[in-house]
């Protein structure tokens, strides 16, 4: 077996320890997901209800309220402001204005904040994160706006803010197909192909 690149090791690591911290609060998420999305019977009241000839239904006040509050808090598309510190930065700060403004668009923002404001609502954290796509607009690069699942995010337990800026590592892990890994990276389909499976 090949050895494992430090930086690796030490992702592996972190990543151990992140997710033992945080086992309850992702188990907690998945079922608060599953009883927004309907789910709020238990295996023994429904059988319960069934031999009394009733029928398990759900009147689900949950669901509206979260797209309630998703509505109003994306009713109108955020604006950008950039103030200079001085009047030579004026124009500078027009250009960033309008960049911000561009990522947005091109991102689909609304749509990406929609989802971090439902996962917020429903499991009690909303992620977005900006990156830089270099794949994007014909091989040129663009830097992009995304939503990401907060069951895939990792932060430092040690973390005291509520917006995570003292965390010393914030890690993002997802499961993929090794068929998935090798069309969106074919430059290393031989590395790929050589990797073995763990489960962290």
């Amino acid at each position: 077996m090949p050895e494992k690149n430090l930086e690796c090791k030490k992702s592996e690591e972190l990543l151990r320890e992140y997710s033992s911290a945080r086992s309850k609060w992702a188990k907690q998420a998945i079922e608060d997901n599953e009883f927004r999305n309907g789910s709020q019977w238990t295996k023994e009241q429904v059988d319960t209800l069934r031999s009394r000839a009733q029928e398990p239904l759900v009147v689900n006040v949950l669901h509206p309220a979260v797209e309630q509050a998703k509505a109003m808090l994306t009713a109108n598309i955020p604006r950008f402001q950039s103030t200079g510190r001085e009047d030579s930065d004026v124009k500078t700060g027009r250009v960033f204005s309008d960049l911000m403004a561009w990522v947005w668009d091109y991102s689909d923002g609304n749509t990406e904040l929609k989802t971090a404001i439902d996962d917020y609502y429903v499991k009690g954290m909303g992620c977005m994160m900006v990156y830089y796509d270099p794949n994007d607009d014909f091989g040129k690069g663009e830097i992009l706006l995304k939503c990401i699942d907060p069951l895939n995010v990792y932060i430092d337990p040690s973390s005291q803010s509520p917006f995570v800026s003292d965390a010393s590592h914030i890690i993002i892990s997802k499961i993929h197909a090794e068929t998935q890994l090798i069309s969106q990276y074919p430059e290393s389909a031989e590395i790929i192909k050589q990797a073995t499976e763990s489960i962290i």
